[in-house]
């Protein structure tokens, strides 16, 4: 151990060999799920696509570069992250001459660190595609409840359904020509009547009855709880070892941070390292957790608006029905992600790990 970088004592040599092995069971566990987890995704697409043509989902070219500014923003903080912390101690293994040994030790550790990463922006991705597909539910639902005159607060700006706004083949075509189509025209071949059309001032426009809406938006609700249940199986092992690697991460970094401010050996870039690494891993929590969180408020704010309507519409003709099936739907089929049923990914755990 003496000439040893990371491992100089007995104890930092426990905590690095844990700091290594969540990450290969991280990166393991994603990899060995990703078959299956993509073929879950090109069946839950075709549900995702026939939710955006009943509701008049329009594509934003703007929106799509905005998304993908995000995801390389933090692609390229996170690689000057590896980068410095890869040089570091390959400089401090030159003092040793151990230069090399280090670089073909470690480069496969930093290497699987990307997928980690992919791993968490894909899931959050989706599940932040989940989320704007709640929301325009919960517009057109805002929608029908001005068309029975309920009173409501005024709705934000609809969003742009960017992510995985897109169409795939049926079955049959799938089979006969071989492949999956992913950027069909998103209107077709789909047994869902349109709900919501852009007017010719851009202003959305209910072209059903209101009983009929209500009906349809209680299966689209559906429709998107069904793939929220996939998405949970899909992702459970995986979100499972990311949640416990980050929870370990946020007890080892602290370690090494607070080791060497005791030991005090000046070494300054080493403690912007740890304090970078820190921020990294809470930044991490936040990027599964917070899609979670903003798809679970729009389940709530399903079943409120669903309560003002039954409150407030009329109660003659078929829609306070409507409403009470919906409402009993609403109770069955909660809108939350909970990985293999362990615990359910909301702010209250982001709380609990850092505390």
């Amino acid at each position: 151990m003496e000439l040893s970088v990371r491992m100089s004592s007995r104890m930092s040599q426990v905590v690095s060999t844990c700091d290594v092995l969540v990450v290969v069971v991280t990166a393991g566990a994603g990899v060995y799920g990703a078959p299956r987890r993509m073929r879950d995704m090109l069946k839950f697409m075709e549900n995702v696509a026939s939710v955006d043509n009943s509701i008049g989902a329009q594509y934003s070219v703007v929106y799509e570069r905005k998304l993908c500014a995000v995801v390389l923003a933090i692609l390229i903080f996170f690689s000057i992250l590896i980068t410095d912390d890869f040089c570091f101690y390959a400089l401090q293994a030159k003092r040793v001459d151990r230069q090399l040994d280090v670089v073909t030790n470690y480069i496969g550790f930093y290497l699987l660190w990307y997928i980690v990463m992919i791993l968490e922006l894909q899931f959050a991705f989706t599940a932040i595609s989940m989320r704007t597909r709640f929301q325009a539910v919960n517009d057109a639902l805002t929608l029908t409840a001005k068309h029975v005159s309920v009173p409501l607060d005024k709705t934000s700006e609809p969003n742009q359904l960017n992510v995985f706004a897109i169409n795939v083949s049926p079955v049959e075509a799938q089979r006969d020509n071989g492949s999956v189509n992913l950027l069909l025209d998103s209107s077709s071949r789909h047994d869902n009547a349109v709900i919501v059309r852009k007017a010719v001032n851009s202003e959305p426009r209910l072209i059903v009855p209101p009983c009929e809406a209500i009906r349809r938006l209680a299966a689209l609700h559906g429709t998107l709880c069904e793939v929220v249940q996939r998405i949970d199986a899909s992702y459970g092992l995986p979100l499972i070892v990311i949640l416990i690697s980050t929870l370990l991460h946020l007890i080892v970094t602290p370690y090494f941070l607070i080791m060497e401010i005791i030991v005090s050996t000046n070494r300054v870039h080493f403690l912007v390292l740890q304090f970078l690494w820190c921020a990294t891993h809470l930044l991490r929590m936040f990027v599964v957790v917070e899609p979670c969180h903003y798809t679970i408020m729009e389940g709530k704010r399903t079943e409120e608006l669903v309560c003002r309507l039954m409150t407030c519409a009329p109660s003659t003709g078929a829609l306070p029905s409507r409403l009470e099936l919906f409402s009993r739907q609403l109770m069955l089929r909660s809108v939350t992600y909970s990985p293999m049923g362990m615990c359910t990914l909301d702010r209250p755990l982001v709380a609990s790990d850092v505390m």
